[in-house]
């Protein structure tokens, strides 16, 4: 999870900052840190780190898991969502900047794309085996060519 939103952050701070003095550089690891720090204070009582609702989060409605929930949400609904609030969930304006807030989005979002690539990687390979048990000839895969 560390990893993903590093990756996802990782772009943020290097396009940011471009031109920026070396001492003005926000690194990756610092951008991971803060928007951690930033979830843990503002998120993790409803959402934990992994995005499943905690027992306070069920109690208001919090889905399940935010990043099945976010499937397909764009990171601009999620900011609006994180701004404006919506149904018990309050509205971050006052305690976040924009920025803050649109990283967390970014943050979302991005968790919720890898969540569904490895679902459906350990879809694929489950189907592979099967056809391998099948066919227990075929080539490796590397080796036939698709055009």
């Amino acid at each position: 999870m560390k990893k993903v939103l590093l990756l996802a952050l990782l772009f943020l701070s290097s396009s940011t900052f471009a031109d920026a003095p070396d001492e003005l550089i926000v690194t990756p690891e610092q951008t991971f840190k803060s928007v951690a720090q930033r979830w843990n204070k503002h998120c993790a009582k409803c959402h934990d780190s992994e995005g499943n609702s905690t027992k306070l989060g069920a109690r208001l409605g919090s889905p399940t898991n935010i990043y099945n929930y976010s499937d397909d949400v764009s990171a601009d609904d999620i900011f609006k969502v994180l701004y404006e609030g919506r149904n018990k969930m309050p509205s971050f304006k006052k305690k976040l900047s924009e920025e803050d807030l649109k990283e967390i989005a970014l943050h979302i979002e991005y968790s919720a794309l890898v969540k569904r690539v490895r679902e459906r990687r350990a879809e694929l390979k489950k189907k592979l085996k099967e056809i391998k048990k099948d066919f227990p000839n075929l080539p490796p895969c590397d080796t036939i060519k698709v055009q």
